[in-house]
């Protein structure tokens, strides 16, 4: 071989990376143009590398300098042909600013700057939701939870022998059983076992309003007793009153200076005087307790109410949310972070059923909490719970649009999107013990409206993602998941269910059966405010009747608001309507059903005569009683009117042992006044959300 071709082969050789590529001999370095820290904190070291690459053959020596307050774990370093360095760059900041420097590497063939750029921020100060959670500020990411150690010692009122697992706080339910048949036990997730006496407990509601029920605490047994002679029994003038005398209800000559009139809760009865009754003005109802939502956040109230009057609602502010619960007006808040960083869902709803709370307010996700403690019981990621195929993993919004409950299962109504386009819906039941999925359906579509029967069985309204597929229809699914009916309809949502028949937002009452329209109300229920109460006997709901107008008569909507009554069975349309100030959600709060027949809400009320009345928050709101009778059947009688010392009451409201609470908008705050005597109707869709615990399912 002639020294010619040696000559070639050697530089072959060293011209040759291992990759067959042509390698320079001479070194070849690069680095990024700029190293940015991101958010870093004030008076703590963070680093970060600079990475260096020497793609030639050759090695090289670089000097490094950087500008203050940025310091350089060394000045000088060797990089070797085909290699890559990582440079550590350090910095402490000694106050919250934005901070920008420079790195100069000066090697063999010339220099290179780097930019330097950080933000340097306060820690946040973290609490963590629960104490089977860790949590701490991780710059750019917020606050960040993780699980304590199992094993960990925790505190639960209504848990012994608790400690952490997984996250959650777990032990022995505490038994809070006293033994007597007089007294309703109760575990309250902050004081504990109570033991009320509860003379219902063994005695039931006596119907002679001259007796009083009591319970024999000793021998656990119902005794009657008779209330004072003179208490009041039944309506009073200055000529006669039904008062109680020897345990039984009479008629007597009112004496002069006795009581007469009505009480009600905002005006006591009066006195007669010479034959007339005197009795004071009514006063505004008094404030008994306020919890107003932190500065920048953003209170939702849904009335949610478990036992003992204990509410529960959502604050969200930025990319939080928290979970706040009290006992009005005996206990103050408290809280727990449902999340720290998440998407805040404009739809999110709240409900309680089988000890749990079931949060829709992170978007994409379904967060199920203890109603004990408000510890967490899981969190479902949608998204990976229900995405199969590229379509669906590239839908950038997922939403659990509606939300139910029924028992221990959980139901939900979840679209998924891409942009403004539908991509899939899915009806699914989840377990409220631990969020394990019973059955998920794809339904092709969009929703509206859920509602759930006393067996479970769901109805909602589904309109095709295509909406060229056909009309909208109402559907019914069995608990299993099974299709039980499906009609169609004008994407019209359900509105109430109850004892056999549904109301739908097209005013039509259906049977349970198949969907069937037994009853065609002449009436139109604004959309913003689907609003009803519904049981065996009677149906109510806000809206605008529809009246026969034109030469032709045909229906035409009479835009005045109006109650609008009706009896489910009778197939007789509507029985009565009377004019009220406010159909939309926005103008009242949601009316609610009582024990004794009434049907309350809180709207505003303006003076007729006013040239200029008053509007948004400088209006007057008042708390309005309609008395609708044993049988539902005719126009209600108007009862009192109690103003409300604020404004702005829409959306919710709770009642619950003679506590009425409702949210003020104008002060974003809840308000809770003193309603004694009146509670909740013991059956039927008795709020807008169907009970107390806004399952979206009857009593």
């Amino acid at each position: 071989m002639n020294r010619r071709l040696l000559a070639l082969l050697f530089f072959g050789l060293v011209g040759c990376s291992s990759g067959g590529g042509l390698v320079e001999a001479e070194p070849r370095l690069t680095a990024p143009s700029q190293l940015d820290f991101g958010e870093i904190l004030v008076d703590t070291r963070s680093t970060r590398a600079l990475v260096l690459r020497n793609d030639g053959a050759g090695s090289t020596s670089v000097r490094v300098t950087v500008t203050p307050p940025f310091t350089v774990e060394t000045q000088e370093l060797t990089v070797a042909g085909q290699t890559t360095r990582h440079l550590g760059i350090s910095v402490t900041p000694q106050k919250t600013e934005s901070l920008e420097g420079t790195a100069v590497l000066e090697w063999k063939k010339g220099t290179i700057e780097v930019r330097l750029t950080a933000k340097v921020v306060e820690p946040r100060l973290c609490d963590p939701s629960d104490e089977c959670r860790t949590i701490e500020f991780q710059p750019g990411k917020g606050c960040v939870e993780a699980w304590a150690p199992d094993g960990t010692p925790c505190e639960r009122a209504c848990l012994e022998e608790a400690s952490c697992l997984k996250g959650r706080c777990v032990g022995r339910e505490k038994v809070c059983d006293d033994g007597n048949e007089c007294t309703r036990d109760v575990c309250d997730p902050v004081a504990g076992c109570r033991h009320i006496p509860d003379p219902d407990a063994a005695c039931g509601d006596p119907t002679n309003p001259c007796v009083v029920a009591s319970c024999d605490e000793v021998e656990g047994k119902c005794r009657l007793d008779p209330v004072i002679d003179g208490t009041p029994c039944g309506e009073a003038t200055c000529g006669v009153s039904l008062v109680c005398i020897g345990g039984s209800c009479q008629e007597k000559k009112t004496p002069e200076g006795g009581a007469c009139g009505t009480e009600t809760p905002c005006r006591p009865r009066g006195t007669c005087v010479e034959g007339e009754c005197i009795q004071p003005s009514a006063h505004p109802l008094p404030l008994l307790w306020s919890h107003q939502a932190r500065d920048g956040w953003d209170l939702r109230f849904e009335a949610v109410t478990g036992p003992l009057g204990r509410m529960y609602w959502v604050e969200c502010g930025g990319h939080a949310c928290d979970l706040v619960t009290a006992v009005p007006p005996t206990e103050g808040a408290i809280r727990s972070s449902l999340f720290a960083e998440g998407v805040v869902s404009p739809r999110g709803r709240l409900l309680l059923s089988g000890g749990r709370l079931v949060s829709t307010h992170r978007r994409g996700w379904i967060q199920i909490r203890s109603a004990l403690d408000l510890g967490s019981v899981v969190s479902l990621d949608l998204a990976q719970l229900l995405a199969e195929g590229e379509e669906e993993w590239a839908a950038d919004e997922w939403e659990a649009v509606e939300l139910a409950a029924h028992q221990d299962l959980g139901f939900a109504l979840v679209e998924a999107r891409k942009g403004s386009a539908p991509v899939q819906g899915w009806a699914i039941a989840f377990r409220l013990a631990d969020g394990g999925i019973e059955w998920s359906r794809r339904m092709e579509g969009i929703f509206d409206g859920l509602v759930v029967d006393e067996l479970g069985r769901l109805y909602f309204s589904w309109m095709h993602r295509d909406p060229d597929f056909g009309p909208p229809a109402l559907v019914s699914m069995s608990p299993s998941g099974g299709e039980r009916w499906r009609v169609a309809v004008d994407h019209t949502a359900p509105v109430a269910v109850a004892s056999g028949r549904l109301l739908d937002g097209g005013a039509n009452v259906r049977r349970l059966e198949d969907g069937a329209v037994e009853d065609a109300l002449e009436a139109i229920l604004p959309l913003s405010a689907r609003s009803a109460v519904l049981d065996i006997d009677r149906g109510v709901f806000l809206g605008y009747p529809l009246v026969r107008c034109g030469p032709g008569e045909e229906l035409c909507p009479l835009w005045i608001p109006h109650l609008l009554g009706f009896e489910p069975w009778s197939r007789e349309g509507l029985q009565w309507m009377a004019p009220v100030e406010a159909a939309e959600a926005w103008e009242r709060t949601e009316p609610f059903l009582t024990d004794e027949g009434s049907l309350l809400f809180v709207q505003p009320v303006r003076d007729p005569f006013d040239p200029e009345p008053p509007a948004g928050c400088k209006q007057k709101y008042f708390l309005e009683e309609f008395r609708l009778g044993d049988e539902g059947a005719g126009r209600p009688e108007k009862g009192y009117s109690c103003q409300l010392p604020g404004a702005g009451y829409e959306g919710a409201a709770g009642l619950s042992g003679g506590i009425l609470a409702v949210f003020n908008s104008c002060e974003n705050q809840i308000e809770v006044f003193e309603l004694e005597d009146h509670r909740l109707a013991e059956r039927g869709w008795v709020t807008a959300g169907g009970g107390p615990g806004r399952a979206g399912r009857p009593r």
